[in-house]
């Protein structure tokens, strides 16, 4: 059941998101990407959740730190004028099929659409609205829309056998702007619960600089709930960027630089004493700006496998 949604947007520091799992969960669907030719590759990423969901992402090229906040910022905007209406019809809908997987391969399934101009994204994700921004912007919207999400089950190992949705689908509305339909698998998070799903803070990214590996590592760990503290590895943390090799000496050091970028800035970062491996316990500042509570870390690099 499509629903059109459009809202003007105003300013990007309280603005959140709440993203499936998979999108920020799985490895590789975003990467560090330095050059234009850097997206030249075809991406295939799988995510499986503890319900024997898996999702699989293919797409022409890779998605990048630009993919990624375009996605969020649209994400964002589209839960601040739907959340409140359309919780409830939703999770009726939902609560009347099967399954999980039903639901989300159902025709019923709630879809959204967001009416949005390119300079009201460039804006939302700290970009100038100069040519030379709408023009990255627009391309980000290409590259997320050409991906498609297959959903099945886990022994369905065919994409023959998965229900297949587009990432995104873009285009343009009667008054020149962009018309973006969100699929299933990202409205059910948006409608969602922060219980139940991702949540991400758009300030406390953009707040980080831009140069580094900062703002990519604060949307990759968004999976630390806010008030919690984890043990991830360097080694982890090099492949949330590099997930298909192993980073240079130079990059080793500019991720630890971005560590200390991320210290401080909504996040406490601090390097655990051990004897071999380099790892780092991070926990995520609470919304209020309190200092988050130590709790049990998990072990390090884990927390990759949620349920959808």
């Amino acid at each position: 059941m499509p629903v059109k949604q459009s809202q003007p947007l105003g300013e990007s520091q309280d603005r959140f998101a709440l993203v499936h799992r998979s999108i920020v969960n799985a490895k590789g669907l975003f990467r560090r990407v330095g050059s234009e030719s850097d997206y030249n590759a075809v991406l295939d990423v799988w995510w499986r959740s503890t319900l024997g969901v898996y999702v699989r992402f293919w797409g022409p090229t890779l998605l990048g730190e630009s993919e990624a906040l375009v996605l969020v910022a649209l994400l964002s905007i589209a839960g601040e004028s739907s959340r409140v209406k359309l919780r409830e019809p939703h999770a009726s809908a939902k609560g009347a099929q099967n399954d999980v997987l039903s639901w989300l391969n159902s025709t019923v399934a709630t879809t959204i659409e967001v009416c949005v101009s390119l300079r009201q994204l460039a804006a939302a994700i700290g970009l100038s609205t100069s040519g030379d921004s709408l023009l990255a912007v627009r391309r980000s919207l290409e590259r997320l829309g050409a991906v498609s999400v297959w959903t099945g089950r886990a022994d369905e190992t065919r994409a023959s056998a998965m229900a297949n949705h587009q990432l995104l689908k873009v285009s343009l509305a009667d008054d020149g702007r962009l018309q973006v339909r969100l699929p299933p698998l990202l409205v059910d998070a948006l409608l969602g619960s922060r219980k139940d799903n991702t949540y991400v803070l758009l300030s406390s990214v953009l707040r980080l600089p831009a140069r580094g590996y900062a703002r990519f590592l604060a949307l990759r760990l968004s999976w630390i709930n806010p008030g919690e503290v984890n043990a991830v590895s360097l080694e982890t943390l090099a492949h949330y960027l590099w997930p298909d090799r192993e980073p240079t000496a130079v990059e080793r050091s500019r991720l630890r630089a971005s560590l200390k970028d991320l210290d401080g800035n909504g996040w406490f970062v601090s390097r655990k004493q051990t004897k071999s491996d380099e790892i780092y316990l991070i926990a995520r500042k609470r919304d209020a700006g309190l200092p988050a509570r130590p709790r049990r870390p998990r072990a390090a690099g884990k927390a990759e496998v949620r349920d959808i």
